[in-house]
């Protein structure tokens, strides 16, 4: 349950910071991002943003 609900708020959080296409999976606490940004600078922002979700234990950011 939790997972899912790490994956919503992630969910929720790209799409108001503006980043369209990204897909987001969690497991066991570690968030998978797969997808398409714009530029380096989005790729961390992203990462950032998201790893800021409270119970979440790492990010794997696999957008390019």
């Amino acid at each position: 349950m939790r997972n899912e609900r790490m994956r919503k708020k992630a969910e929720i959080i790209t799409r108001t910071h503006g980043f369209r296409g990204i897909n987001v999976k969690v497991e066991d606490g570690a968030v998978y991002l797969n997808g398409n940004v714009s530029s380096y600078e989005d790729f961390v922002n992203l990462g950032l943003l998201v790893g800021g979700i409270k119970g979440v234990k790492g990010v794997i950011n696999r957008c390019e």
